[in-house]
């Protein structure tokens, strides 16, 4: 596992001082500006709320706005049942 800082993104998600969990951008190939999104919501009570939705939209805009992507790219586990 490669966790440069120029290839990886991570950031967390707060609510006010809450723990929300982490979303990123990793894997980021510079030359055909691509990347793996990713989100995992380590606190439960935040799962079906719009603070997840939030994030993902903001990750979205930064990846495209400040890093430049055109593409990115995210697998889904359901991991709470």
């Amino acid at each position: 596992m490669n966790l440069s800082p120029f290839t990886n993104f991570y950031y967390m998600i707060l609510d006010g001082e809450n723990e929300v969990g982490i979303i990123h951008a990793k894997d980021i190939d510079w030359e055909n500006g691509v990347a793996e999104a990713g989100i995992f919501i380590g606190n439960r009570t935040y799962l079906g709320s719009f603070i997840p939705v939030q994030a993902v939209l903001a990750m979205m805009d930064h990846a495209w706005e400040v890093l430049g992507l055109k593409k990115l790219k995210a697998k889904v586990c359901l991991l709470y049942t």
